[in-house]
């Protein structure tokens, strides 16, 4: 039997519901370093899987490790077909803004940044996100 450990600060446990937002992280970011872990949240997403509960909240729906180059963090979306008799799934809602975290490996704290777009206005509608900088 082998066991494994994930020792993350931020674990996304959501499942995958074929909505997804690509951000890209520059390379070019000067105030994190390697080792880093980014979350990206949605302060009001869809909490309640495969019913229409419809429970919102804060919620993970994507992360990475900053390993000093550029990073692409896909998040998943939420669906909701509650209006058609379906049910809702897990994930950010779009038009609402994007939360970005970071667990600061060497200062063990967690950080709320305050990103620079070079592309999009920090949003889960934007068609592209590029974050240039983050500032806390």
């Amino acid at each position: 039997m082998i066991f494994t450990f994930d020792d993350t600060y931020f674990s996304l446990d959501l499942e995958e519901t074929g909505i997804s937002k690509l951000t890209i992280f520059s390379a070019s970011i000067s105030t994190l370093e390697v080792g880093d872990e980014i979350g990206i949240f949605d302060s009001n997403g869809i909490l309640n899987y495969n019913d229409c509960s419809n429970q919102i909240g804060e919620l993970l729906v994507g992360s990475s490790i900053w390993q000093g180059d550029q990073l692409n963090i896909v998040s998943i979306g939420s669906v909701d077909y509650c209006h058609i008799g379906e049910v809702q799934l897990s994930g950010y809602q779009s038009n609402n803004p994007i939360i970005v975290k970071v667990w600061d490996i060497s200062e063990q704290t967690l950080k709320i940044a305050s990103p620079e777009y070079s592309s999009g206005n920090g949003i889960f509608s934007d068609v592209i996100t590029v974050i240039s900088q983050i500032n806390f």
